[in-house]
């Protein structure tokens, strides 16, 4: 969700401003609690969005993460390894890349740290070299 509310605040600012009103504590249509993120920048609080960002990038270092896949369902502890996790760090980075070309400020982790994860994520995907190619470009261009 956070991708796709970065995109069209930078391709269309009209359309921005009404999808992000529908944004609540909670996800319009549903019981899930709306991610910190999200609401940051569906308020417009690009800074807290930069301060979040920079947090899950710290995030990253611990060995373990929140796991929200249906197979922990009803555990109390959700954790698992994050060794082999890599969609998390997509976001991540369509993040501090939108919230740099925007002009504000935003710390991200080298490109070829995340490029590395970026690549095992599509390394699965038939034709995804374009795609990844897009990662690299826009991570070179501001990071």
């Amino acid at each position: 969700m956070l991708p796709f509310l970065l995109g069209r605040c930078l391709t269309n600012p009209l359309a921005f401003e009404i999808e992000s009103k529908r944004i609540g504590l909670r996800l319009p249509g549903t019981k899930t609690i709306t991610a910190p993120g999200v609401y940051a920048v569906a308020r417009g609080w690009f800074r807290l969005a930069a301060l979040i960002n920079r947090a899950q990038g710290l995030l990253f270092n611990i060995p373990y993460r929140w796991s929200d896949d249906d197979r922990l369902k009803g555990k109390i502890f959700k954790f698992e390894r994050s060794e082999g996790s890599s969609a998390d760090w997509l976001n991540y980075a369509v993040t501090g890349v939108a919230l740099k070309s925007m002009g504000h400020y935003a710390i991200i982790h080298s490109t070829e740290t995340i490029m590395k994860k970026v690549e095992s994520y599509y390394a699965v995907e038939p034709n995804s070299k374009w795609f990844v190619d897009m990662y690299r470009k826009a991570l070179e261009k501001y990071n």
